[in-house]
């Protein structure tokens, strides 16, 4: 069954903070941790855009890799492709896309992953490609047809509604004959095709919309598709699941890092002088004993939204201590937080333990608050050794709590 997914616009390109459209392709996949890789040749292989592809694939339950022709990793891209279930294709210039694959001989390996069951798809440029056709500024100014791949029928339009120029110029190019009949697509919306057929159309947007367009005895015309919004399946199942550092390492390290930008406005103290400090915090959690320790990620539904860290107090066992509480900035205020102290609390009772402490930066107001709420008491200013053996006081509270 050939699947290929486009999308007019939207996902983690352009609004990172929506992955709706980036979860549904992942559901796609019959492997439950696909692997998906990433193909930007459209950007020039642009750094930024690869880096916005990983910070947002791996706050998702895949295995993300890439592929640049600028600085191939391999020689053999023939079985790296196909040992993917997914490749995603970023936006850009479609026309330097198309040279640089058939130049690479990508178009034809590309051909043959989807022959075998490996899901294509794409977001702007990388929705056009697969099409007989595209609508495409590769050119420069203006808008104008561009011949693509083929593995589509018909032609493709992105940003239907996110530039000016896009809609009446396609509808214009349809109706003269320059564009065959084809499908345009909104910002947020995505179109699954399997075996050449749209089975489905899908939206990050509640009013985003998908447009059927043909030429009609001389006429254009546009039929609108009404899609399926999946902010209606974005139900608040929270999970907490151990971190599993094979595939979320880094994401455990970012988490980390911003914990201290956080507390502190600064993530200086987590990545230390020499810039290594995220790999020893790894090194520190594989060290720990997992029958004092326990870290974990949260989700929300297919989601890395937090991670907590709890231990036994290593002076004093009879206490539980909370290395860490974290949720991503956009999941605060929303009162989850609450869910990470009523997790906390079982946590430590499944190991016997009645009251536990934790320490906070007396200038982070926002946790204090949370906490003083949730029956925590502040202690004062904890006392401890720093790295280079001096004392250090007043950067953190102590605060505990009986259960």
């Amino acid at each position: 069954m050939n699947k290929i997914f486009i999308m007019g616009g939207g996902g983690f390109a352009m609004e990172p903070e929506n992955l709706l459209l980036d979860k549904y392709l992942l559901s796609l996949a019959n492997n439950e941790c696909p692997k998906i890789c990433f193909i930007g040749t459209a950007s020039g292989d642009s750094q930024n855009y690869i880096d916005r592809f990983y910070n947002s694939y791996r706050l998702l339950n895949c295995r993300p890799s890439h592929l640049s022709l600028f600085k191939p990793h391999t020689r053999d891209i023939e079985s790296f492709i196909l040992d993917q279930d997914i490749i995603h294709v970023g936006g850009g210039n479609t026309l330097n896309l198309l040279c640089l694959w058939r130049e690479w001989k990508l178009d034809k390996i590309l051909a043959k992953a989807l022959s075998k069951d490996v899901i294509l798809s794409g977001m702007s440029a990388g929705m056009i490609c697969w099409f007989n056709q595209g609508l495409t500024d590769s050119k420069g100014i203006g808008l104008e047809p561009l011949d693509c791949l083929g593995f589509l029928d018909g032609s493709a339009c992105p940003h239907f509604d996110g530039e000016e120029d896009r809609s009446p110029i396609f509808l214009s190019l349809v109706e003269s004959g320059e564009l065959s009949d084809g499908l345009a697509l909104d910002d947020g919306v995505g179109a699954l095709y399997v075996d050449g057929n749209i089975r489905e159309v899908v939206s990050s947007r509640a009013s985003s919309r998908g447009y059927l367009v043909k030429n009609i005895k001389g006429k254009s015309s546009a039929e609108e598709l009404q899609p399926r919004y999946l902010g209606n399946q974005n139900s608040e199942k929270i999970e907490f699941k151990k971190i599993d550092l094979d595939l979320h390492k880094d994401t455990a390290i970012n988490f980390r890092a911003d914990s201290f930008m956080t507390s502190f406005g600064t993530d200086k103290g987590f990545w230390e002088d020499d810039g290594q400090g995220g790999e020893r915090y790894i090194e520190w959690l594989n060290n720990k004993d997992p029958n004092k320790f326990g870290a974990y990620h949260i989700w929300k539904n297919d989601e890395i939204i937090g991670q907590i860290e709890l231990a036994l107090f290593k002076d004093d066992e009879s206490w539980g201590y909370i290395n860490l509480y974290y949720l991503r900035e956009n999941y605060r205020g929303k009162g989850l937080s609450k869910k990470l102290d009523e997790f906390a609390t079982e946590f430590f009772k499944g190991l016997g333990v009645e009251k536990a402490k934790l320490s906070v930066s007396p200038t982070n107001s926002r946790a204090i608050k949370f906490y003083e709420k949730n029956g925590w008491i502040d202690k004062g200013p904890r006392s401890f050794e720093g790295r280079k053996g001096h004392a250090v006081t007043n950067l953190v509270h102590f605060m505990e709590k009986n259960f």
